[in-house]
């Protein structure tokens, strides 16, 4: 049912119906849930989960119906007679919103735009909205550092720039609290792969550089940047470094393949995603949003997304349960 062609159809108008479609009477949400292990299995028989509240307690638990509950039942231990709720350690668990509101916004956070279809349909006030895709970010930046990626290497090529992401106004309109100060960012790109990486950095100095670069980009790789004095010991560092002159060409006139015109694309498309309006504290977020999306979202539709991101959910938010079954006959 809930296959790649069901994610590659998914848009917001049929969006409620697809997902509660096999339902049938259960909490709306509550099937798409358990495919996705977002939630464990309801036992279809009793004694399939085994408690593990305690070591020594090796009771089994059973569904009990609780209409107070969030699901409208508990677990209940056979033996030390603790009840545990099906959506402890998920996601679901501090959860104060329906599961079909959580899957409308996590749906609007991967389509990345104001879709008023999809807004319509969620009784939520704006407040609430932003703090689940706050989840939606803490969720995204797990999966980036669970990835640990380094680019380059032997016989690949990195593009590597600083850009200021906010500067002063000046003598414009009013100057923001924000735009006081310039807010450096350190980037790179991967020619061969487009990987890429993005740091906001404190200054762009050359030990700043350095320990951003020896962090990021392995050794033995082709670096292409301009010729800010603050890149002048890459080659000291093990790097092949190339250099074009900005001031005079946006291409080496001797070797047109030294240039560094990706990773200035990439700069205009972090600052049209970064609102000017950003305040120190959730510059980093847009940091992580750019990066997610473009490593992961590119190409895809939106309900395609809206399925990687639930993976990525159940897989940082797995219940004990299912580390505790008994799916024995």
């Amino acid at each position: 049912m809930f296959d790649n062609l069901f994610f590659s159809s998914l848009n917001a108008f049929n969006f409620v119906s697809s997902i509660t479609e096999c339902d049938d009477g259960r909490i709306a949400g509550t099937d798409f849930a358990e495919h996705f292990e977002l939630l464990p299995l309801k036992p279809l028989k009793r004694n399939q989960y085994f408690c593990f509240l305690t070591n020594e307690c090796l009771g089994y638990l059973n569904p009990t119906p609780r209409s107070t509950a969030k699901l409208n039942y508990l677990y209940r231990c056979s033996v030390c007679k603790q009840y545990i709720s099906p959506t402890r350690g998920t996601c679901f668990e501090k959860m104060r919103i329906d599961l079909l509101d959580f899957y409308k916004v996590v749906f609007l956070w991967c389509g990345h735009d104001k879709n008023k279809r999809v807004l319509e349909n969620i009784n939520l006030n704006k407040n609430t909205i932003v703090d689940y895709f706050q989840f939606c970010r803490e969720v995204a930046l797990d999966v980036l550092i669970d990835l640990g990626e380094i680019i380059g290497g032997e016989d690949r090529h990195v593009e590597i720039d600083e850009s200021v992401l906010f500067k002063r106004k000046y003598r414009k309109g009013r100057l923001l609290a924000n735009q006081s100060k310039q807010v450096w960012v350190v980037g790179g790109i991967e020619r061969e792969t487009g990987h890429c990486f993005v740091e906001i950095a404190p200054n762009r100095k050359m030990p700043t550089l350095d320990e951003i670069i020896q962090r990021k980009v392995q050794t033995g790789t082709t670096i292409f940047t301009d010729e800010w004095r603050g890149y002048n010991n890459l080659k000291n560092l093990g790097y092949i470094h190339y250099t074009v002159n900005h001031s005079k060409n946006f291409l080496n006139p001797h070797n047109k393949t030294i240039h560094t015109q990706t990773i200035e694309r990439l700069w205009k498309g972090l600052k049209e995603s970064s609102p000017k309006q950003t305040n120190g504290s959730k510059r980093s977020e847009y940091l992580i949003d750019y990066l997610f999306r473009r490593r992961f979202f590119h190409g895809k539709n939106p309900g395609e997304r809206f399925n990687l991101m639930i993976e990525y959910i159940a897989n940082q938010y797995r219940s004990e349960l299912f580390n505790n079954a008994n799916f024995e006959p």
